[in-house]
């Protein structure tokens, strides 16, 4: 097999063969005498990721080399090592890659230790018993002059007791795939040399004296045995990732004026693969193996084709009840991700690092999910709970950016930083980063019900898992989502999807969501496409037979109240006054999207009575302008889905007539990405007025190709805003086709991001 040359992750080492070594040898630059140089010991266990290295062992002072399929200690020279792509599976655990694609790790031969995803599912026992008895290798009782001998023959690789020839106990050597067993843990005591322990039993590797046969041994049995050199080199083989196609050093610092610089995206949902039980968006933003488990094969989820993916098919917009489709993704990506396809994931942190280049500087990640659509739905691998699933989430988010930060040399290295505070927030933009505020938007917050009318939750155990998520770093909460709760009313709109909600709150709350004519100062937003269930259902029907050829349209026989205004006769209960008034007093920004419109209007009185600022419309759903006037002049923030240039540019500016001068003022956007929400198609005379590849982002700073995910090439033109890394196409198509408007636009859009933590700062410096 050719060994393809790569260099990547060396820029934080010396290159030419650089030996990363402690104590003892050749002082810090010199050469070691085997073709490498020694460098400062400064060098820590998490700036080996992305390096390419042979590994030197101390045991035998020889490097570890590849022999007919197995490894051992006998290399003398840096060339005739095996190079290990160092890929880091968590800060400071590493797969290690050869240059045949294999792992060192240790085998599975009875299919007992490893599920099919390669996770680890047997016992430590199992481990020890095995590769122990196998490597039988080591002789704890046996050391001569601090290094280990074999027990009996030759040994390479580790040899397991065997039945008919074939071995049935676990091995070292070199394993096809990535799973837990090849995972390896880093050490590096200060100042001293490089340890590798199995991630799983926690085993040392070591090489024996007499055979160079790598072995695994407990910390008490090896002593100062068991240390390696790193040694820089080339002819690693390349780690399959996703690429950003963007190159360019992503800008910093603030404007002139002080402000910050960058867009804030105000609704994403990159946790939503663990929601409604976790089988429904397929796909996740990292794994710890890499691209081709994150982004692999949907039909675990969604079934062979696609078939059994009951939500995708109900929400993702297609003519006929079955979406059917290629379930490969890595490397091919034939069907998926698609701007209307919405379970499947489209935030691949990869993607996302793609739109902070492209200027992303903020956003709010909300967790989301529902209870009962997770109840109902017959594939679930997680806890309905809905505040269970949060604190799920929030973990799953903690473990991405500890992740990119071990994709990036170390904690605190990576672009994508949680924060907490508005002043975080600043600290984090103005050094150029990504700040990630964590939000909740839940239909039963707090597990707060309403059940033929009668809540389920106390206003003590409010307080309580209020308490508990503004720990946990929680500040932006949705009081009402999609279903009537103990605090109100929802509002939803007309679709499908609303269909399927209409069902889903019968479920939940034991009645339909309970719909009259709207009052003359509510005609403006219209709650509900219908009076009943019974005619929500009926639109379903409708839509699916008029998707069929020659039959006329149904809705005015189905629908006979047609477009009259419809309004959710339940306000808000004395349990959602009693939560607006607490999130005020815990200063925490309050959602007013997805309340129903008597709800919002009681909502909007209490923030105007209290005179508090920190109140969000993050996409969309007021739909009444007076409505959103009234929130800018509070001091909070309206902000709206993203659109094709056109359209986006028309909102945007639309928005921006709403500005009070006693504000900064700009509006992001929402992508509210992953959280059932199509994304922008293909703009319609794209083919006439394409974006022109490549372009150049907002500053000039970062030049940016069609994005290549596998074999997928990514289009704008034609795939519209298939994942999250195609927004800055987008915004450089408002750029290119949209003229003055679309300029203008992108101005606001690039103040957002100021505009949302003065917001946040007015809630922070409120006092009742």
């Amino acid at each position: 097999m050719t060994r393809a040359a790569t260099r990547a992750g060396l820029g934080v080492l010396l290159l030419g063969g650089a030996v990363l070594t402690g104590c003892g040898g050749s002082n810090p630059g010199e050469e070691s005498g085997d073709g490498g140089v020694v460098v400062p010991s400064t060098q820590t266990r998490y700036s080996l990721a992305g390096g390419c290295f042979a590994l030197r062992s101390n045991d035998r002072d020889a490097f570890i080399a590849k022999r007919d399929g197995n490894y051992v200690a006998d290399a003398t020279a840096v060339d005739e090592a095996e190079p290990f792509y160092f890929r880091a599976s968590a800060l400071g655990d590493y797969l290690l890659y050869d240059h045949e694609a294999e792992f060192l790790g240790i085998s599975d031969p009875l299919g007992e230790l490893l599920d099919g995803a390669g996770n680890f599912v047997g016992t430590v026992g199992e481990i020890l018993a095995g590769v122990g008895d196998t490597l039988g290798v080591i002789d704890p009782l046996r050391r001569i002059g601090g290094v280990l001998r074999t027990i009996g023959a030759d040994v390479v690789g580790g040899i397991g007791d065997t039945v008919g020839g074939v071995e049935v106990n676990p091995a070292l050597g070199a394993r096809r795939n990535a799973s837990d067993l090849a995972i390896w843990t880093v050490q590096r005591p200060e100042g001293g040399r490089f340890t590798l322990a199995n991630g799983v039993s926690g085993q040392r590797l070591a090489a024996t004296d007499d055979t160079g046969a790598l072995v695994l041994a407990e910390e008490a049995v090896l002593g100062e045995a068991g240390t390696f050199d790193l040694v820089a080199t080339e002819g690693c083989a390349e780690f399959p990732e996703v690429t950003t196609n963007a190159h360019g050093e992503p800008f910093s610092g603030t404007n002139a004026d002080g402000s910050l610089k960058g867009i804030a995206d105000t609704h994403i949902h990159i946790g939503a693969y663990e929601f409604i039980g976790g089988r429904v968006n397929y796909g996740e933003p990292f794994h710890k193996f890499g691209v081709t488990t994150a982004l692999d094969n949907c039909a675990v989820n969604h079934g062979p084709q696609g078939t059994t993916g009951l939500i995708e098919h109900f929400t993702s917009g297609s003519p006929l009840p079955l979406r059917l489709h290629d379930t490969q993704g890595w490397p091919t990506f034939r069907d998926w991700p698609h701007h209307s396809s919405l379970q499947h994931h489209q935030t691949y942190y990869k993607w996302i690092e793609r739109m902070w280049m492209g200027g992303l500087r903020f956003m709010v990640n909300h967790m989301t999910g529902n209870e009962t659509l997770c109840q109902i739905y017959p594939l679930v691998r997680n806890d309905c709970d809905p505040m269970e699933n949060a604190r799920l989430q929030i973990k799953r988010m903690h473990e991405l950016q500890d992740y990119i930060d071990a994709q990036e040399g170390g904690p605190g290295r990576g672009f994508f930083r949680i924060v907490e505070s508005p002043a975080e927030a600043r600290e984090v933009i103005a050094d150029g980063k990504l700040a990630v505020m964590l939000g909740l938007e839940f239909s039963h917050l707090f597990n707060c019900k309403s059940y033929l009318g009668q809540p389920t939750c106390s206003r003590e155990e409010i307080d309580r898992q209020l308490d508990e998520f503004i720990e946990l770093g929680i500040r932006a909460i949705f009081p009402i989502h999609r279903f009537d709760n103990a605090f109100g009313g929802a509002y939803n709109g007309t679709g499908i999807t609303e269909t399927v909600i209409s069902v889903g709150n019968v479920l939940a709350t034991g009645q339909p969501f309970a719909l009259e004519a709207c009052g003359p100062e509510e005609e403006e937003q219209t709650d509900q496409p219908g009076p009943n269930l019974f005619e929500s259902l009926l639109l379903t029907v409708s839509f699916y037979l008029d998707a069929l050829p020659g039959l006329t349209d149904l809705n005015a026989i189905l629908n006979p109240v047609g477009g009259q205004p419809q309004c959710n006769a339940r306000g808000m209960t004395d349990m959602g006054t009693y939560l607006i008034d607490r999130l005020i007093d815990r200063n925490i920004l309050i959602e007013v999207d997805h309340m129903g419109t008597r709800v919002r209007d009681k909502a909007l009185q209490i923030l105007e009575a209290r005179g508090y600022p920190g109140v969000v419309s993050s996409h969309g759903f007021l739909t009444s302008s007076r409505a959103e006037q009234r929130l800018v002049d509070l001091g909070g923030m309206v902000n709206d889905f993203a659109s094709t240039a056109g359209n986006w540019a028309d909102r945007i500016n639309g928005i921006a007539e709403y500005e009070n001068p006693d504000y900064f003022f700009a509006t992001g956007f929402s992508s509210d990405i992953n959280g059932i929400a199509t994304q922008p198609g293909p703009r319609g005379n794209a083919a006439d007025a394409p974006l022109q590849y490549p372009f150049s982002s907002y500053y000039g700073d970062v030049e940016f190709e069609r994005q290549i995910s596998g074999e997928r090439v990514f289009d704008l033109n034609s795939d519209g805003v298939a994942h999250y890394g195609l927004y800055p196409d987008l915004i450089a198509d408002m750029q290119q086709n949209g003229g003055e408007n679309g300029r203008k636009a992108v101005d606001i859009l690039f103040r957002s991001a100021e505009a949302y933590i003065q917001m946040w700062e007015r809630a922070e410096a409120y006092e009742r």
